[in-house]
């Protein structure tokens, strides 16, 4: 998948569950391993507020917004030592 995944987008993510974070965090891991680590401008961008979360009857875990939000936090810092060579820009922004 690493030739053809870039950008990943995520709405209403407060309302995402365990299981569907699970695949948003396989193809996430794919920007920084093996063929899929390049130096392309590569983007996840999840969007929600955990306040307004309506879905839980449905398996949504508001928290697991968060959660996932500092695994790949931490998976672009570690990159980023590894692989000095390649700079990665993170922006990481957060409403409250």
């Amino acid at each position: 998948m690493y030739k053809r995944q870039d950008h990943i987008l995520v709405d209403e993510a407060q309302d995402t569950s365990p299981g569907q974070w699970q695949v948003i965090r396989t193809l996430a891991d794919d920007f920084f391993a093996g063929e899929g680590a390049h130096n392309r401008p590569r983007t996840l961008f999840a969007v929600g507020d955990e306040k307004q979360s309506i879905y839980s009857f449905q398996g949504a875990v508001p928290a697991w917004f968060t959660r996932v939000r500092h695994e790949i936090e931490k998976k672009i810092d570690d990159y980023s030592a590894r692989a000095p060579h390649e700079p990665v820009e993170p922006i990481r922004t957060a409403a409250e």
